[in-house]
């Protein structure tokens, strides 16, 4: 087990050769001999009985004969299985009187994987009951769940090609996703990886018992004081990645003799530039947990947060990474003066305070609250331009492919191999034009903008559990979350200027007459914003959620099922703070409530038909409502909702068989999931309408087929063996309607067929396959060698290419090869990845050092593409694909992490 975890003393007697009743008693402490309450108990060859310690961490066992047995004990979602036999048992005639502690420590160094951290690395613009067979599986880490949580995320690898919004994560049983687009932001509690290790997770082959389940999975986070171990922590990182420095520090008192608990935990990660240019990362993280334990019941206290400020890098065109024969350029910085600046920083702060209250009822049943408040803002700024030329370097008008005669194409080229200011922002040029334009008593031509949200979102969590017999248990549940979102945005710099005049330049070059069409704010018009003000739109979205759920468990000697449900309401509105000059009805003051009642159900079998091997069958259907992000087709100018919105209809169901012997753990999956009534919303300017436009997606069904492996085999003791693979055809299945609005109204709205039925889902790879080797010494000595390659990646598609007006006026037979290359879906090249690590545990008295050193991409694999976009942009006159190409993300080349940490 990962953490120290201090187990019981068995109490050692006599056995008695008479009729009277036996027990095998204990108690589980820590390494202070603080008691753990609460511990689930039970045996590993009988999975209908299980105890659980009292309030002084004894347990005691009373339908067993003197024997030899295994004792399973779960300690903070974790499970080790320990040896007792017949000497171990007492007679209730006679008296306990030897106690002996059992101390069980890791030998596994700490990785410096930060899970949460990698989902955060790219910004890509456009991511207890009755012990039965299920629990019994899951005393081990699933070895393709490991795969996929730590070597596929170097592919940006969606587990069965699902977004993330099909999660529910909770801590301390209380739902995270907020509602704007039904999202949990991990990087909520970044760094804080030693205060977020108690979790437990609903598998493939597992029910979620402490939330409603979802078909991207449940996880829980334990974050309460007592759950933390006695001691602490010091650890310092360095990198060549995103981050480059990471310190953190902990501490926890573990349960006090008092009942209080208190653990504490401050982390920073910074690098003046990471792995990519001009890249500066400064984020500094801190944690409380306070914990009072009185009789049957427990209040818990919590707060933690992550203050963020980091540069932004950006997706280029293939031409742009040839001509600097670098792909990791990033075309969103630039000299001012001397130093490097850039143009997308992001930051954000958004604080999480957790109260959970929990109550013991008694040993079979147990009940749990938690109110809480996550708020805090979330900032991205952005260069904005009035009047004058786009700043940003690969405009696709100062690359060399934009002109015709080759001297003038060539002349380009050599200055951006050669001209920092031509392949950069030109910092100083933008401060010169402003300058000029504030002498002649103008408004700023360039501007550097935030684009801003503000938010809270309070939550209610109630979870009871309920053991109702031998074999079943009930736990019922209920959610409740209230968001309100304020969006919008304001002047970050005005780079020399004097004021910005808040009107859409677009809208006036459209309607140069009409001075009413072309204002933001015909509340304010013509209104001139200087550094801090708000400008552009304001709006509020606003959301209720209601989810009441249960799950019942059944569980046998050799079978275990389970069936649950939910129904739930959605319900949002916005709140228009600016009355917009081309829709001025409908822009300003509160919209129609939008309302959606949901649900699911859900169930699954297990059924163990020969020693340790396992068959699983699960099956849910369920519908979601649209979330507020994806309902709205421009909500910063309008309250116009999507035509025909409607909920989302999902069928899935997997089957596995599942190995679980002491040398070999292995699971293999075949899964099939139905998805129906999705949306898309994307924004761009449209070639053929001249303007600018919102386009929505709706209609879109797609299904999901795909085989999961995942495998882990102790070859000798100190060196076993790993496999992890899926493959998967993930593809559309409907022609989505798409509905084309201008921002500016200058175009009626358009309605057209998307022609992509049959093409795949870009989400991540489809084909990922990852083995290796892993070795641990008896001397502390830990190493593990991977081998990963990841196959059938799509990107992102234009949808307007996939349309009848794409290729209007072209001819099967005449035009077939350009028909083809205008409609073909874009894949990228497979790819091999090797990485590898090496760790070392030294013991020094009270102390523990731990050194850990990984290496990712060893062979400095550079051609990786992970994942990419095609421009929503096209020629409709000269159906040229290569006038707006695709952009890319590239993997980065070898990157290493040196982690060193002292525990105490």
């Amino acid at each position: 087990m990962r953490n120290k975890i201090f187990i019981f003393l068995l109490l050692l007697i006599s056995c008695y050769a008479s009729m009277a009743q036996w027990i095998l008693s204990g108690r589980v402490v820590d390494e202070q001999a603080v008691p753990y309450q609460q511990v689930k108990i039970y045996l590993s060859t009988d999975t209908t009985r299980y105890v659980f310690t009292n309030d002084n961490g004894e347990f005691h066992i009373n339908w067993l004969q003197p024997n030899s047995y295994i004792l399973s004990i779960e300690i903070q979602s974790e499970i080790e299985t320990f040896s007792v036999n017949s000497k171990a048992f007492h007679n209730t005639d006679s008296s306990i009187t030897d106690i002996e502690n059992f101390v069980v420590i890791s030998n596994k160094p700490e990785t410096t994987i930060d899970n949460d951290f990698l989902m955060e690395e790219v910004d890509i613009e456009g991511l207890t009951g009755n012990q039965n067979i299920s629990e019994m599986l899951n005393s081990t880490k699933d070895p393709y769940e490991e795969v996929v949580a730590y070597k596929f995320s170097t592919a940006f690898f969606k587990r069965r090609g699902i977004a993330s919004n099909y999660q529910n994560v909770c801590i301390n049983g209380m739902r995270m996703n907020k509602l704007d687009a039904n999202q949990a932001s991990f990087y909520q509690w970044g760094a804080l990886n030693d205060m977020f290790k108690n979790q437990t997770e609903a598998t493939v082959y597992q029910p979620a018992d402490f939330s409603a389940s979802n078909i991207g999975g449940v996880i829980n986070y334990n974050v309460k004081a007592s759950s933390y171990r006695k001691g602490g922590k010091v650890g310092y990182t360095i990198s060549n990645s995103t981050v480059t420095n990471r310190i953190v520090a902990n501490y926890a008192t573990g349960l006090m003799k008092n009942g209080l608990a208190v653990a504490a935990a401050l982390a920073a990660r910074f690098g003046r530039e990471g792995y990519i240019e001009a890249t500066p990362y400064y984020s500094y993280s801190y944690f409380l947990a306070l914990e009072k334990r009185f009789g049957k019941h427990s209040l818990s206290l919590n707060g933690f947060g992550v203050w963020t400020s980091r540069g932004l890098s950006s997706a280029c065109v293939q031409e742009v990474y040839d001509i600097t024969n670098d792909p990791f350029y990033n075309p969103n910085w630039g000299y001012q003066g001397s130093k490097k600046r850039n143009s997308k920083i992001r930051k954000f702060h958004e604080p999480v305070i957790l109260a959970t209250h929990t109550w013991t009822i008694n040993e079979k049943s147990y009940l749990e609250t938690t109110f809480g408040v996550q708020f805090g803002f979330n900032r991205t700024s952005s260069l904005n331009w009035y009047n004058a030329c786009n700043p940003r370097p690969d405009y696709y008008r100062y690359l060399p492919s934009y002109h015709q005669e080759a001297s003038t194409a060539n002349d380009v080229a050599i200055a951006w191999q050669n001209d920092v200011n031509t392949r950069q922002i030109n910092w100083d040029r933008l401060y010169q034009v402003n300058h000029l334009s504030a002498e002649n008593g103008e408004q700023a031509r360039y501007i550097l903008e935030n684009r801003c949200i503000d938010y809270h979102q309070l939550s209610l969590s109630t979870n009871y559990k309920n053991e109702l017999g031998e074999h079943t248990r009930l736990s019922i549940g209920l959610q409740i979350q209230r968001y309100h979102g304020n969006y919008y945005k304001t002047i970050n710099d005005l780079l020399g200027g004097t004021y910005w005049l808040d009107i859409d330049q677009f809208a006036e070059q459209d309607y140069p007459d009409n001075e009413n069409m072309y204002q933001n704010d015909l509340n304010n018009p013509n209104r001139k914003v200087v550094e801090g003000d708000r400008f552009g739109y304001d709006y509020n979205i606003n959301s209720w959620y209601e989810n009441l759920w249960t799950l019942a468990n059944f569980s046998y000697n050799h079978i275990n099922f389970y069936i649950g449900g939910n129904i739930n309401g959605s319900h949002f509105w916005r709140i228009g703070n600016m009355k917009n000059g081309r829709y001025a009805d409908n822009s300003y003051g509160k919209s129609a409530v939008n309302n959606f009642i949901n649900g699911g159900i859900h169930a699954g079998i297990t059924g163990k038909f020969i020693y340790n091997q396992f068959i699983n069958f699960n099956i849910t259907a369920q519908t979601l409502a649209p979330s507020a992000k994806v309902a709205y087709i421009s909500p910063r100018i309008n309250d116009k909702i999507v035509n025909h919105l409607k909920s989302e209809k999902n069928l899935v169901f997997d089957l596995s068989y599942i190995i679980k012997y002491r040398r070999v753990k292995a699971r293999i999956t075949g899964y099939c999931g139905f998805y129906k009534d999705l949306t898309k919303m994307s924004s761009f300017f449209h070639d053929d309408y001249k303007t600018y436009v919102d386009q929505t997606l709706s209609d879109i069904n797609t299904r999901h087929i795909g085989i999961e492996l995942g495998a882990d085999v102790k070859i000798i003791n100190c060196l076993s063996a790993f496999v992890g693979a899926t493959y998967a055809d993930h593809r559309y299945t409907s022609r989505p309607i798409a509905y084309i609005t201008s921002e500016n109204g200058t175009i009626d709205d358009v309605e057209e067929t998307i022609y992509i039925k049959n093409f795949y889902v870009p989400n991540g790879p489809q084909a990922a396959v990852s083995f290796g080797l892993k070795f641990s010494h008896e001397t502390m000595w830990f190493a593990e060698f991977a081998c990963s390659y990841y196959d059938k990646i799509y990107i992102d598609f234009n949808p307007e290419r996939r349309t009848s007006l794409a290729i209007a006026g072209l001819s099967m037979e005449n035009d077939y090869d350009l028909i083809t290359t205008i409609t073909k879906q874009n894949r990228v090249k497979g790819q091999f990845i090797l990485d590898a690590s090496v760790g070392k545990l030294f013991y020094l008295k009270k102390f523990r050092l731990n050194l850990n050193l990984k290496i990712n991409n060893i062979l400095n694999n550079k051609k990786f593409i992970t994942n990419g976009y095609e421009q929503l942009r096209f020629d409709f006159d000269e159906y040229d694909v290569n006038k707006h190409p695709a952009k890319y993300y590239y993997a980065y080349g070898t990157t290493f992490s040196l982690n060193v940490s002292l525990t105490f």
